[in-house]
């Protein structure tokens, strides 16, 4: 009761109490709060259970995102939005693309909805990957060829197909990653020409493949994992049991480097903490895998999860998504003052960032931000961005600014 005469009160109350608690809670920031770090966390999806999973950056199991969908049929990509509310996850013996409604704040999907299918080129549909400015969504299919979608759903063009070293037939394609220079690189899981596997590489405009970045090979036969790290390309062979890497500058093998002897790997993605990269090993038999952490120079150094009860058997595809705070209404990596302005100046029917009642703007979303008040959000520093929380300097400067531009107004 005292709690909600307090909300009530503070909707009421005057603007000289507003302020005041303003250069209040800009100073419990200058002295008080921490700044974000580099962490995430980890979607697994696993084909043999038809689900998806939440694991932390360290590894633990955080929950069940999807559970046995009843639209998924062994899905085997899986791909995120830019702002990361929307989740698509490709199940490749039903040649289609679900698409999710995230909610990155408490890691769950609802509205499963069809992306796209079969009638739109679909043939079993693997890795998923956005265009660099978000407005183009790439799936990989395995059974030849890259479809190609704008972000409402509607085609961006006809399928891409890959080159082949016989200059015919389909080359199958696994999985997909764009350069820094905005080059879509694409696994060529098997030739069409009977090579091996190997890297294709499109245009700048992506609207056709040019050629092959690496060469068909049988050293990276059955090509699946794609990952881009500090001027390397890292490919995961399923068929060597093994995992190379190639000079991003001219897509020559490093042949100092390498890791063999790894039961079926597949997906490859830079470690939700940023300490090396992750590597899906399926195993001999499903359940017989795990997730292993590399350094970047090859050495293992730890096995990041296994299979559980309650989580993956086997671990086929991953997305690192920002472990964002509920509370952080305005987005930025840490719970503060602005973002009590913000639940305290939002309608009634609002959806706000990281609100654990998207819709609704009530008591619960306050008791939110009180709870995590001066709390910040890990974020990746690779996959998602360098963000950092702001400096206190700077964070006083900007309440000092609002409280005199709101004096301001109020005198007029």
């Amino acid at each position: 009761m005292l709690h909600f005469r307090f909300l009530n009160s503070e909707r009421r109350r005057g603007y000289s109490s507003w302020a005041t608690r303003v250069v209040w809670f800009a100073v419990a920031i200058c002295w008080g709060a921490p700044h974000a770090s580099r962490a995430a966390d980890l979607l697994v999806v696993d084909r043999l259970s038809n689900s998806v999973y939440r694991y932390s950056a360290a590894g633990e199991l955080l929950g069940t995102v999807v559970d046995h969908s009843a639209d998924l049929n062994q899905p085997t990509g899986i791909g995120m939005s830019p702002d990361f509310t929307r989740l698509y996850v490709s199940s490749s013996q039903n040649n289609r693309v679900i698409r999710y409604d995230y909610n990155p704040a408490t890691g769950t999907a609802t509205n499963p909805t069809i992306f796209a299918d079969v009638s739109d080129g679909l043939d079993y549909p693997n890795d998923i990957k956005f265009s660099p400015d978000g407005s183009k969504i790439y799936v990989a299919d395995l059974n030849g060829g890259v479809s190609r979608f704008n972000a409402d759903g509607s085609s961006a063009g006809p399928k891409l197909m890959l080159p082949s070293t016989s200059g015919q037939g389909s080359t199958l394609t696994s999985s997909l990653n764009f350069t820094s220079t905005g080059e879509l690189l694409a696994g060529a899981f098997g030739d069409a020409g009977g090579a091996g596997g190997g890297v294709a590489i499109s245009n700048a405009s992506v609207s056709a493949f040019t050629g092959f970045f690496v060469q068909p090979s049988a050293a990276i036969n059955g090509a699946t994992g794609l990952m881009i790290h500090d001027g390397y390309v890292y490919v995961s062979s399923l068929f060597t049991a093994s995992i190379q890497r190639f000079t991003l500058s001219s897509g020559l093998m490093d042949v100092s480097w390498g890791i063999t002897g790894v039961a079926f790997p597949q997906d490859l993605v830079e470690a939700p903490d940023g300490n090396g990269f992750l590597a899906g090993i399926l195993g001999f038999s499903g359940g017989a895998g795990n997730i292993s952490r590399y350094a970047f120079d090859g050495t293992f150094l730890s096995t990041f999860a296994t299979p559980s009860q309650n989580g993956f058997v086997e671990a086929t595809a991953f997305v690192v998504v920002p472990k964002l705070m509920v509370g952080d209404f305005n987005n930025n990596g840490i719970v503060d003052a602005a973002d009590y302005i913000m639940w305290r100046n939002a309608s009634p029917t609002a959806t706000l960032p990281n609100d654990g009642t998207p819709g609704v703007v009530d008591g619960s979303d306050y008791s939110d931000w009180r709870t995590n008040f001066g709390k910040s959000a890990p974020i990746s520093s690779t996959s998602l961005g360098t963000q950092l929380a702001p400096e206190p300097a700077d964070v006083l400067l900007l309440f000092m600014a609002i409280l005199l531009g709101s004096l301001a107004r109020n005198r007029g």
